[in-house]
């Protein structure tokens, strides 16, 4: 998929489909991919794009992707509270505490 369909895609997509992530994020600093409704090849293509289409529909602070540690999944986090390791480890401590 061309980057332009994806940016597309990003821009398009109804807000209200991922405010509930929104939240999730402004209150803990970090969301899954499963939390928002984008498929990898958003996270893979398009992260830069993704992270402004999310400032500017309400999550507070730097929204940055990162690969999350649960079946090559993504994470999207607060860069102002975590760095990448960060982000990481305290998805994956969510993730194993939630088995």
């Amino acid at each position: 998929m061309r980057l332009e369909h994806v940016i597309e895609i990003i821009e398009n997509t109804d807000s209200d489909l991922f405010e509930d992530a929104i939240e999730q994020f402004n209150a803990h600093g970090i969301v899954t991919d499963a939390q928002l409704p984008f498929l990898d090849i958003v996270y893979q293509s398009a992260p830069d794009a993704l992270c402004q289409r999310l400032m500017g529909v309400g999550c507070k602070g730097r929204p940055q992707v990162a690969k999350g540690v649960l079946s090559n999944g993504y994470i999207v986090f607060n860069a102002e509270l975590f760095d990448e390791a960060e982000a990481v480890d305290k998805h994956k401590a969510s993730a194993f505490s939630n088995s």
